[in-house]
């Protein structure tokens, strides 16, 4: 009977073991399984994130570049001119000697070229979109950036000896008119204009950039 026992415990711990073994045996895999998993699913990870930071790093150097551009564009000159505008005026200067017995007058005919636009565009600001597609300008209002004598010359004249008509007098005449028609020609909408011409020429100038979408204020 005591032999039996002993072989039936040998017989159960052979038994044990063997299981031991085999389920030993079997967990090796799974974790080389698990291991792997593992593995693959951080380098999944660091692709992404790789991915995602190079085409953030992408964008921002392509949006840099079209910033560039734009400012390409515009340093290409100090100032804006988008209308420039021609005029003729006369003056007439007339004096008189004492109880009106002695006049001398002079007429003088003149060219006169007005220039509007905007003075300085460093003041002129873009904002582009995330996807590149789109700018938006922000214009500071057109001023007047010139008006000067193109050409001048005399119409009519009567001199007396009596009554002088200085040249002093003639270009102070001519002075006051030319600062009469700048007033003359802003009141007639010439600013107005020069806006509604930098708008137009910007935004050809943004869309053959390449930009499809330009907003302009």
């Amino acid at each position: 009977m005591k032999e039996e026992r002993t072989s039936v415990e040998e017989k159960k711990r052979t038994a044990q073991s063997a299981a031991k073994k085999i389920i030993k045996a079997a967990q090796v895999p799974v974790r080389r399984l698990l291991l792997k998993i593992i593995f693959a699913a951080l380098l999944l990870c660091a692709l992404g994130a790789g991915a995602y930071f190079g085409r953030k790093k992408i964008t921002e150097i392509k949006l840099a570049k079209k910033y560039m551009r734009i400012e390409r564009q515009l340093v290409l000159c100090r100032e804006l001119v988008t209308v420039k505008l021609r005029y003729s005026e006369i003056v007439s200067i007339k004096k008189s000697g004492a109880l009106g017995v002695a006049k001398s007058y002079s007429i003088v005919k003149y060219s006169g070229v007005a220039r509007a636009g905007i003075a300085d565009v460093s003041k002129i600001a873009a904002t582009v979109s995330k996807d590149g597609k789109s700018v938006s300008i922000s214009l500071p209002k057109s001023e007047l950036l010139g008006n000067e004598i193109a050409s001048q010359e005399i119409f009519d004249e009567k001199r007396s000896i009596f009554v002088r008509i200085t040249m002093k007098e003639i270009f102070d005449g001519i002075e006051e008119s030319r600062a009469s028609a700048a007033e003359r020609l802003v009141a007639e909408g010439l600013l107005d204009d020069a806006d509604a011409q930098a708008q137009a020429v910007l935004r050809a100038s943004m869309t053959a950039l390449g930009f499809e979408n330009v907003a302009i204020r």
